[in-house]
């Protein structure tokens, strides 16, 4: 402790040069208080706090250390909390996001000692930040309802409408505007209490976003109104240029490319004054595509390479994904074929990286979450023995003290303490099965990574080495391309199974029923999967569908397992081939099938197709599976209370029906198929 000490001391020293500072008078103070308590705690977080706003990162992250040592010590779990959680959202703040949230969840166990609702709340507000952030949005969004729990608990308004407003941003990255739009307008309410200006001009702009995400420009154009009106009076330059921006968007959506050039040319001089990269980079992006639209070709390359400049300097990766796609499709709209390979070939490679990296941070928290439940388990499988041992010896004291008095009370007491064991040791069998089912599953889950992602992605390496080829002709050119792409399909279908698989198989029975409409998830499948469809000049047909079918389901879920049934009907069935997709009510549920005049299947495959056994077969054009496809299937509909068959005829093609529940009091279906 004295080292620790003599640091402060020598920080004083150093900081003593420059009295303006507010670090001097509290770096004093704590200097004065000699003993090793809390309120030193406190001090040093508040001295570490002014030197992070003086830059004095080092100095910062000395008295950071002390505090948490100290209160560590002490058995200070809010201290503790306060130095995680600060640690936790500087990290996110310099975009790592791993540390980030382990740091935030030491916060979350120290808070969870005592009674700070405040840090609580505030800890649940930054891990949600952080799952957003690394795109796990359904965990980003269990911690935001946490966080406006407690709000709500402690009468916090400002903290509950902020959280709507983020659970709000979840839905519009989900692309459910509607969703979105109904919590943000919930937070615009909270906050016109406050009649904070800047504030609301936020609530504008988000709805403003939703609004040009349902393609009702009209309205997002009067919310961006209304937000800039707010802004401008206040003389913030930055949210005037991103207001601008959107509305520049609007304007190229309506093709009025005049209009947008405007707007995006003022909120260039806008960022440009604020020295911000990463928004210039997005809107000389958006200039250089207009541009291109009015076929100004040599306007439109250099405004594109000003924005891969700027979005390398600001190390935005989404920018650069998007520039390098630009300048592609102004390449071959030039007829220049090289060019454009070349700029595809960075677009792909930068597409990969990236998402590489986000699967493998989400692997590595499953990994994490396997760990500590399996740890947990063995915990509590100890504490359970232990106290089943102790039990035995209190029985069996109980049984010697009373000794031969009463045979016939001895004999009964005996026969029960062998019942009560023998359920004991049935219990601590079965948690100990259950407990070897989650380490086998946990070896199943990373030998299939191990094996089946190695092979796909050492195959997309070998492939992109022979298209950089410098001999490739045209024609050989569009066949790796296609190649790759398939490889590319197969890759990302195999870890999204895989994610899906592993975290429904962690977390059980953790599903989020929602009422949705069914005509949706088929058209947004439909048009994800059209791509593969169109390469084999397969039909896909879903017109009798009606337009307001209503489910009682977990989106989620279900939306993977009808995009599940329309890959494998793509992948078996021929070139010219016909896919439908129906919607029935059968028995108070709705059935969704999806048919196909494909390949079909032997009976005896058909019997296996459910199993737990991994099969995978290749497509009428040698396709590759994951062979986790039904198995996700099965589960997830299962779980939702439904249940899916197959019928199938060999050389006639096949029909998988599934079942999932309708809102309650709601039968509106048959109404409308009439």
């Amino acid at each position: 402790m004295r080292v620790l000490f003599l640091l402060v001391a020598g920080c004083i020293t150093v900081c003593a040069q420059a009295q303006h500072h507010k670090s001097d008078s509290l770096l004093a103070i704590l200097l004065r208080h000699g003993q090793m308590d809390t309120v030193r705690v406190n001090l040093l977080i508040k001295v570490a706090d002014a030197l992070h706003k003086e830059l004095n990162l080092h100095d910062a992250m000395l008295m950071e250390q002390e505090a948490l040592s100290l209160a560590e010590q002490l058995n200070y779990s809010a201290g503790a909390g306060r130095v995680n959680l600060s640690l936790g959202i500087r990290h996110y703040k310099a975009g790592e996001v791993d540390e980030a949230v382990t740091l935030l969840q030491h916060a979350l166990s120290d808070y969870e000692k005592t009674d700070s609702k405040t840090g609580l709340a505030l800890t649940y507000r930054w891990l949600g930040n952080s799952f957003s952030a690394m795109s796990e949005l359904n965990r980003a969004q269990e911690n935001y309802v946490k966080a406006y729990a407690l709000y709500e608990e402690d009468g916090d308004k400002m903290g509950m409408a902020v959280m709507l407003a983020n659970i709000g941003n979840i839905y519009y990255d989900q692309q459910q505007y509607e969703k979105a739009i109904e919590y943000h307008t919930q937070a615009l309410v909270i906050k016109r209490m406050f009649g904070d200006q800047h504030s609301l001009a936020t609530s504008y702009t988000n709805i403003g976003n939703n609004y040009a995400g349902l393609r009702q420009y009209d309205e997002a154009m009067r919310y961006y109104s209304d937000a800039l009106a707010i802004f401008e009076r206040d003389g913030d330059g930055r949210s005037i240029a991103y207001t601008l921006g959107s509305m520049g968007s609007v304007h190229e959506k309506r093709h009025q490319y005049a209009d947008a050039l405007i707007a995006l040319g003022k909120a260039v001089s806008l960022l440009e004054q604020a020295g911000d990269a990463r928004g210039l980079a997005e809107a000389y992006n958006c200039i250089g595509g207009i541009e291109m639209n009015l076929r100004l070709y040599k306007r439109s390359g250099n405004s594109l390479l000003k924005a891969q400049e700027l979005a390398e300097q600001a190390g935005a990766p989404s920018e650069l994904i998007m520039n390098y796609l630009a300048l592609a499709r102004l390449d071959s709209a030039m007829g220049n074929m090289k060019g454009a390979y070349t700029w595809m070939k960075h677009y792909t490679n930068l597409k990969e990286k990236v998402f590489n990296r986000d699967k493998s941070a989400q692997i590595t928290h499953l990994q994490a979450a396997f760990d500590a439940e399996r740890k947990d388990r063995t915990i509590q499988l100890l504490a359970k023995e232990k106290n089943y041992q102790e039990n035995e010896k209190a029985a069996q004291r109980i049984m010697f003290a009373l000794g031969m008095a009463v045979l016939l009370i001895i004999l009964l007491g005996l026969l029960y303490f062998l019942r009560q064991r023998y359920k004991a040791t049935q219990i601590l069998k079965q948690e100990k099965a259950h407990s070897e089912e989650l380490n086998r599953l946990k070896d199943k889950l990373f030998s299939i990574i191990a094996h089946d992602l190695r092979g796909p992605l050492n195959s997309l390496k070998a492939l992109l080495g022979l298209a950089s080829a410098d001999e490739v002709t045209e024609a050989e050119l569009k066949y790796l391309l296609g190649t790759i792409g398939q490889n590319t399909h197969y890759t990302t279908g195999l870890v999204d199974n895989l994610l899906l698989w592993a975290r429904a198989n962690l977390h059980g029975n953790s599903i989020v029923p929602q009422v949705f409409r069914v005509n949706d998830l088929v058209e947004n499948n439909i048009r994800l999967l059209s791509p593969q469809a169109d390469q084999k000049a397969i039909a896909l047909r879903y017109d009798d569908i009606p337009q307001r079918v209503d489910a009682y389901a977990d989106r989620n879920m279900i939306d993977l397992v009808l995009r599940n049934l329309l890959s494998n009907a793509i992948k078996f069935t021929p070139h010219a081939g016909t896919i439908s997709v129906s919607v029935s009510e059968r028995r108070g549920d709705l059935s969704i099938s999806v048919s196909d005049t494909g390949m079909g299947m032997r009976q005896e495959h058909v019997a296996k197709l459910f199993g737990t056994e991994n099969i995978s077969t290749p497509g009428t054009e040698n396709e590759k599976g994951t062979g986790l496809g039904l198995i996700l299937c099965r589960e997830f509909v299962e779980k939702n209370g439904g249940k899916i068959s197959v019928s199938s005829r060999e050389g006639v093609g096949s029909s998988f029906m599934f079942t999932v529940p309708v809102p309650v009091g709601k039968s509106q279906l048959v109404g409308e198929m009439r």
